[in-house]
């Protein structure tokens, strides 16, 4: 019977082409992305051409297939397409990229053939990193790239590109241990709501009294609020425009603070309860501008997302439990919520008062 025949084409994948093999084997078609370089791809293919000849025929053994680091990381992404919604899929992308630069830049024959790759590559990358200015990394951050690369090739394994997980000797980097997230006082707050721009304060006091997530409150539609009767509400859930940071709803109680606030909202927009000041939809980066201005006249640090951490401090403060606080907040895992676990001392208090001492001293 006669061997499969193994085709190269360009493709598009995000801003430069790549090529990928094209072929056929028992009735499934398959078409990986194996390198930016022409030349390298029709080298692989011939490969791929032979291996399979040796398969189909039991004539000759495996061909060693070379797997460049751009193939990979390309290929990897679009594995994970159905599997995570947007916003991860482009922080995989923003992990790995460090890697793709790094090695294209500094080893560029490993980058031709990740199966070169060793644990030594990766301690170059993370000095690769601090001497870049441009990526500005703290040590977690790091650490979750070093999971991401690692997970990158345990692909690698499973599609037989490589052996052994090259990942497996290297180590995390110690994170120092914080007091928790940084927050804004009530009198901070009021220092905030007295100069910001009048038309940005509803859409900020509104985070602070929900805790959504700014591209939550862009994206918020009037079919998603409910106003009716004694229990207002408004639901976090994804769209066609729009996917949630975790994929997964939540419904969110509104206090009459943010009842007063977006009640006020009504009639300004068919679509979208907040709007910019051009009346159409908000560019994330203009309540970030708003914002920034404020904090530095009034000498204070943050963003907008400050505003989310203030939310669920206050709220621990003043009694609410953790996981209360996951629910709103729409974390997937408590450990995330516990970070604002250390600001309930009266919680704590009350924790070591239940022990007794029996005996005296």
């Amino acid at each position: 019977m006669r061997p499969p025949k193994v085709n190269v084409r360009k493709v598009k994948r995000g801003n430069s082409p790549s090529y990928i093999i094209d072929y056929w084997l028992d009735g499934v078609r398959h078409r990986p992305v194996v390198s930016k370089n022409k030349r390298q791809a029709d080298l692989i293919a011939a490969k791929k051409e032979i291996e399979l000849s040796g398969v189909k025929h039991n004539l000759l053994p495996e061909v060693k297939v070379i797997k460049p680091i751009d193939g990979l990381i390309d290929e990897y992404l679009l594995s994970k397409r159905h599997e995570v919604v947007l916003g991860t899929s482009n922080r995989y992308r923003n992990h790995l990229e460090p890697l793709r630069v790094f090695l294209n830049l500094r080893f560029p024959q490993v980058a031709e053939d990740i199966s070169l790759f060793k644990s030594l590559y990766f301690v170059e990358l993370i000095d690769f990193i601090k001497e870049e200015d441009k990526y500005n990394w703290v040590p977690s951050t790091i650490n979750r790239m070093r999971e991401m690369v690692s997970s990158l090739f345990t692909f690698a394994i499973d599609r037989d590109y490589i052996i052994k997980n090259p990942m497996k000797g290297t180590k995390s980097i110690p994170v120092p241990e914080k007091d928790g997230p940084e927050f804004f006082t009530k009198a901070e707050l009021n220092e905030i709501w007295k100069i910001i721009d009048p038309f940005w304060k509803p859409f900020l006091r509104f985070i602070y009294h929900t805790g959504l997530r700014k591209g939550e409150l862009i994206n918020l539609t009037w079919d998603k609020v409910k106003l009716g009767g004694d229990n207002y509400t408004i639901k976090i859930v994804s769209f066609d425009e729009f996917t949630t940071k975790t994929g997964r709803m939540r419904i969110i109680p509104l206090n009459k603070n943010a009842y007063a606030i977006i009640n006020a909202q009504i009639n300004r927009h068919p679509k979208y309860v907040f709007i910019s000041k051009k009346g159409d939809k908000i560019h994330p980066n203009s309540p970030y501008v708003a914002i920034k201005k404020v904090l530095k006249e009034l000498n204070l640090t943050g963003h907008v997302h400050k505003l989310r951490h203030t939310h669920a401090s206050h709220l621990v403060m003043g009694g609410k439990s953790i996981f209360e606080v996951q629910k709103l907040l729409g974390h997937s895992k408590i450990e995330t919520t516990q970070i604002y676990a250390h600001l309930s001392p009266e919680h704590q208090k009350s924790v070591v008062e239940v022990l007794e001492d029996d005996f005296d001293d």
